[in-house]
């Protein structure tokens, strides 16, 4: 905000980030030790009473599991930025990571891959989501997993397509035994309330995560009062 207002220059924005960051890095516990002192579970943690109010529910990896976990840009979104310049095809897309990678992403500690994908993949009414849909069911079951790597699906919606999103979770459900979760879409003008109660009614269990202020992440495991 203060950059597009024209208050700091795209240097000063990068130090101020770069401090912000490494202040949350100093201020993690034991971060002197392992590099994984600071991720996901660490920063954004979010514990929910199961229905009965006895119990804490666990995470999508188990009780004290922290998700750790990379971004495999560009596949089935456009992002040049991590493609080499150019937009992937489908068939590119398929061998832009191979069996190396993902053993590599293993030996350094990672133990699931994120995936951005557009919700026509889900919906499959059009060619284009057909080949979507089949493009990353073969990933799904020829690729990270092969490494011992779940996926997080993180979807990418075009509008308030709640049904679309509905959709995404029950293929979630189906193929559990890759997909890991569902990051659920940052730009729907629905109730988060209503879109999860939806989703609930198709896909009970699916580990649902809410994109919160442009970024992130907080699991959602419990039921919302």
């Amino acid at each position: 905000e203060q950059y597009e207002g024209g208050n700091l220059t795209a240097h000063d924005t990068l130090q101020m980030l770069d401090f912000l960051v490494q202040r949350v890095y100093d201020s993690t516990g034991h971060h002197a030790q392992t590099p994984y002192a600071c991720e996901v579970s660490g920063l954004a943690k979010l514990d929910c009473h199961s229905s009965n109010g006895n119990t804490t529910a666990t995470g999508p990896l188990g009780t004290h599991t922290p998700i750790r976990s990379v971004n495999l840009a560009g596949l089935f979104v456009p992002a040049v930025w991590a493609t080499g310049g150019t937009e992937l095809s489908l068939e590119q897309a398929m061998a832009w990571y191979g069996p190396n990678d993902f053993e590599q992403m293993k030996k350094l500690g990672l133990n699931a891959v994120q995936i951005t994908v557009p919700t026509a993949a889900f919906t499959r009414v059009s060619e284009e989501g057909e080949k979507l849909h089949q493009a990353l069911t073969q990933l799904l079951t020829t690729g990270p997993i092969q490494a011992g790597l779940q996926t997080i699906l993180v979807l990418q919606s075009t509008g308030d397509e709640v049904d679309a999103v509905v959709a995404a979770a029950k293929y979630c459900k189906e193929h559990h035994k890759q997909v890991l979760g569902l990051t659920l879409p940052n730009n729907m003008n629905v109730d988060t309330n209503a879109l999860i109660a939806a989703i609930r009614v198709q896909a009970p269990t699916v580990p649902l995560f809410v994109p919160l202020n442009e970024g992130d992440l907080t699991t959602v495991n419990g039921e919302f009062d």
